[in-house]
């Protein structure tokens, strides 16, 4: 890898970064937040919904701001004003305020996810370099192992604000080096927009909603299991806050292994088969925790479920991207990821809702386990990807 697409590439990993550690950090410390302002576990679930319905609302405009404005100034403005949403939050004195923050913290991760995928392949074909897509997204996983990793160090201090101290360090880190990097290459055109009529037709014909549903089914699921995996030690295993934390870090580190794993290692694999192994496996994994297993049995298979859901995220975004000029390609990317976004923030209240009405994780994990098999079924009779240029002239000149 070339010294500037290296600098790209690490810019568009923090973006990344930045996008999942706000999204986790406070549910990191959700029994604080409980305790902080004596709500349920399913208000507690809110505190995830309230950031991910606008999270989910501007990935599907982000394609199109891109071709207006430009990518790489659109990520510096995003994360600029994320930094000062994730400070403002830091001083929020009761609930309501931390969810009106949320919310619009919520419009910056949105976009700042689409950004990091759009900016990674603005300077790296996804096609001839899949490490680099892969890497785009460990990082950002390893950034959410590191981070729970270090909130016991701020939370005597600073109490459930620890969630957020780690968030801005990565944020911050992210901007720098966006500020630094140079423009995208001149030979690469820019993100165009589409008309609406045509972008109906990217996401009708290209069964755009199947792989919404599958990712809903691995990084939707991966965001609402590690969002509640403190939590669940605490409550499941009766572990203090503290050590949850630290053994969270460990299991979140699966994702970054499943991340880099789907483009490095498997990526010779054809990109829907990898997608529904990745789902059978994490469903699977997602059963047996909802048997309620004993420790260390559950973060063995929290581990399996996590990498698992991980692993399919560059095919997921291959086959969105694969084929396609840069202004349908924006369009598809954006509506996986709205889509997704949007039945996602329906799952974390539902867990906690699942838990102040049994007492137990358990129903919450077999639902989120017949969701992946719903998405496998689908995924195996409507083979997404008819929507690309390439199958579209096949169908004419047949």
């Amino acid at each position: 890898m070339g010294g500037r697409r290296k600098l790209f590439i690490a810019s568009a990993a923090l973006g990344a970064a930045s996008s999942t550690v706000t999204i986790l950090g406070l549910p990191a410390v959700m029994p604080l937040l409980l305790d902080a302002f004596a709500i349920s576990h399913g208000q507690g679930g809110l505190i995830l919904t309230a950031l991910w319905i606008p999270h989910a609302i501007t990935q599907a405009l982000t394609g199109w701001m891109a071709g207006a404005i430009g990518i790489q100034r659109l990520l510096r403005r995003t994360l600029a004003a994320l930094a000062g949403l994730v400070a403002l939050s830091l001083l929020a004195p009761t609930y309501r305020v931390l969810i009106v923050f949320r919310i619009a913290t919520g419009v910056c991760t949105g976009a700042t996810f689409v950004l990091a995928i759009l900016y990674a392949a603005s300077h790296s074909d996804p096609a001839a370099h899949r490490r680099d897509q892969a890497l785009v997204g460990s990082l950002g996983h390893v950034s959410g192992a590191l981070s729970f990793a270090a909130m016991p160090v701020f939370l005597g201090a600073a109490g459930w604000r620890a969630g957020y101290i780690p968030a801005l360090f990565f944020i911050l880190s992210a901007l720098g080096l966006a500020l630094v990097a140079p423009p995208a290459p001149a030979h690469r055109p820019a993100l165009g927009r589409l008309p609406l009529r045509e972008a109906a037709r990217v996401v009708w014909f290209g069964r755009i909603p199947i792989l919404a549903l599958a990712n809903l089914c691995t990084f939707g699921i991966f965001v609402v299991v590690a969002a509640w995996l403190t939590a669940y030690f605490v409550r499941e295993s009766n572990l203090s806050l503290m050590a949850s934390l630290y053994v969270s870090a460990v299991v979140l580190g699966a994702g970054a292994v499943g991340r880099f794993a789907g483009g490095a290692v498997f990526g010779r694999m054809p990109d829907r088969w990898l997608v529904m192994l990745a789902l059978a496996l994490s469903g699977a994994g997602l059963a047996g925790l909802a048997l309620s297993p004993a420790f260390p049995v559950a973060p063995m298979l929290a581990f399996l479920v996590l990498g698992c859901c991980a692993l399919s995220y560059g095919s997921i975004f291959a086959m969105a991207l694969g084929g396609r000029p840069p202004a349908e390609a924006g369009v598809a990317v954006s509506a996986v990821s709205f889509l997704a976004g949007l039945g996602g923030s329906i799952l974390p209240p539902a867990m906690g809702w699942f838990v102040d009405r049994t007492g137990s994780f358990g129903p919450g994990f077999g639902m989120l386990s017949l969701l992946s098999m719903i998405a496998i079924f689908l995924l195996a009779a409507f083979p997404p990807g008819e929507g690309t240029p390439q199958a579209r002239d096949s169908g004419e000149r047949a």
